[in-house]
């Protein structure tokens, strides 16, 4: 046997090796260069890891799960390890049609795409008020800085939060997060510490709305008045709602953003593109989510499927790696190269079928307007000389820290 032959059976056999190890929260995993080979060499693979589940790697497979409720269920949950709240599933998460339409109906008319371009002149301002001080500086951690708390204090304008009440809202979302990675510890502390106080929290701010005879027109006031069908939603219901929001809220644009400027700190040529032409910005936001896209969401099947070449049992687990999706040269050429003017693009970042994210308008705006103005108030960054940003692993994948320095104009790289 030849020595290439020898060498790409060990590369396999540590692929699958991998794959069948393979856990989202694992710390210590090379994320994306990892579900490359996979996508490769096992696209539907069989982990054992927290309870055993399947992981699919390939945009086709995703693509057709995540539209078939009927066959791959949100009814038990969406994550792996699977999440169970002792309050009761999540709102309108772990629910399928037709219940998750008639709870999304009334929540769903608060990111509907024309209030969101409302909201751009507030959004403007709030990225320039984060961006200024950086540029004053001359340096930040763009996480910290900008990534956490420009879409943070977004959201919570809109939910009806208090923007003060924003780190420990933030507390309480790493810790429900850590709680969902299967650690027994994490999730104890979770349901006996951390959701008592939420929920009393957001209790408190619904009771206010309810009470007042002029509550504001936020999101909290909109669930107090929601409606499932011919019925109220009960105040369960409604928090419920909030501990969704909470998470998904306070998380997905973070990362997001994250990837995005690491990308831009990186590339010089690339964001040397959006200087020149602010134009390109919008498919610039589409093209970096299909590149970075960061959640994995599963779905729990309801019959014997299969996916591939592998049968999938009723009752399984299956977990759609959507990053692993955007990078699928089945479905986007050149799928390893970021191009701005990528038409079309079918990614799957926020997610597809009847679960599609919620605040995809809020998350575009979000990104093209605070780019918009990065280009305009600091458009040469990079990351210092010996500095090295931290990442992690997880049901969303994001940049932890990303140290910067605001810097002159630099000659685009040869590549």
């Amino acid at each position: 046997m030849g020595d290439d032959l020898l060498a790409g059976t060990a590369a396999e056999t540590d692929v699958a090796e991998a794959a069948a190890r393979f856990h989202i929260f694992d710390q210590e995993m090379d994320t994306y260069p990892l579900l490359e080979k996979m996508r490769t060499q096992c696209p539907v693979s069989h982990s054992e890891a927290v309870g055993g589940h399947w992981v699919l790697t390939r945009h086709e497979d995703m693509e057709r799960v995540l539209q078939d409720p009927k066959t791959f269920s949100s009814a038990q949950g969406n994550s792996v390890p699977p999440a169970f709240d002792p309050i009761g599933t999540w709102i309108p998460l772990h629910f399928d049609p037709p219940e998750h339409g008639r709870y999304r109906r009334d929540i769903n008319s608060y990111f509907l795409p024309k209030k969101m371009m409302a909201r751009e002149d507030e959004l403007r301002g709030l990225a320039r008020r984060y961006l200024e001080p950086i540029v004053a500086k001359g340096a930040a951690d763009l996480v910290a800085d900008l990534c956490v708390p420009y879409p943070s204090e977004a959201f919570l304008l809109m939910l009806g939060a208090p923007i003060e009440d924003a780190e420990r809202l933030l507390y309480w979302k790493n810790m429900n997060m850590l709680g969902m990675s299967g650690d027994p510890d994490a999730e104890k502390f979770v349901n006996e510490q951390i959701r008592p106080q939420y929920m009393a929290y957001f209790d408190g701010l619904l009771e206010e709305r309810i009470a007042s005879p002029n509550p504001p027109d936020d999101i909290l006031t909109g669930l107090t008045r929601a409606r499932v069908g011919e019925r109220p939603y009960s105040r369960g219901e409604m928090l419920r709602v909030c501990t969704t929001m909470m998470i998904a809220g306070l998380d997905t644009v973070t990362a997001a953003l994250g990837w995005t400027l690491h990308f831009l700190a990186t590339e010089p040529a690339h964001r040397q593109q959006l200087i020149d032409d602010p134009e390109l910005i919008p498919s610039a936001v589409e093209e970096l989510n299909r590149y970075f896209s960061t959640v994995s969401v599963a779905r729990r099947a309801t019959r014997d499927v299969q996916v591939g070449s592998a049968m999938i049992q009723k009752d399984d687990w299956v977990l759609c790696v959507l990053p692993s999706a955007g990078r699928d040269a089945a479905t986007f050429p050149e799928a390893d190269r970021v191009d701005f003017a990528r038409s079309p693009n079918r990614h799957l970042a926020f997610g597809f079928g009847p679960h599609r994210c919620l605040g995809i308008h809020l998350a575009r705006v979000e990104m093209r307007v605070l780019l918009e103005e990065m280009m305009r108030l600091m458009p040469h960054f990079r990351i210092p000389t010996g500095a090295a940003p931290r990442f992690y692993n997880g049901i969303v994948l994001g940049v932890a820290t990303l140290p910067i320095e605001v810097a002159g104009p630099t000659p685009p790289s040869a590549t």
